[in-house]
């Protein structure tokens, strides 16, 4: 799942010579994590939402992976829930779980750095 997208891509502003590494793939499973453990999505329905998003700014830029680290995953999943104007409070027990799904997936810890 996820296999068209990588971790690991460094990404360069033009106009400052500022880097970021993108982690595309890390990000697409939290998206996906997100909205089949907090909104019980099923994966399929969460795997074709997320794979659509992350086509639509693929390959990322060095933008477009800025808006994505500026914005709480939690949040960009219940935008593409929802859609924009929905306001969702992070769960209290969002942080452990994180640390346990990017445990147990093997993802990187931040989307990007």
């Amino acid at each position: 799942m996820f296999d068209q997208f990588r971790d690991g891509i460094v990404l360069t502003n033009e106009k400052t010579g500022e880097t970021l590494v993108c982690n595309q793939r890390s990000f697409s499973y939290m998206l996906f994590g997100i909205l089949t453990h907090y909104l019980r999505w099923n994966p399929k329905r969460a795997e074709e939402k997320v794979t659509e998003y992350m086509l639509r700014v693929d390959p990322p830029t060095f933008y477009t992976a800025l808006l994505d680290a500026h914005e709480e995953t939690y949040h960009t999943a219940m935008l593409l829930a929802h859609g924009n104007g929905f306001v969702s409070e992070v769960p209290d027990d969002y942080d452990d779980w994180y640390d346990a799904f990017v445990e147990k997936h093997s993802l990187a810890e931040n989307t990007c750095d």
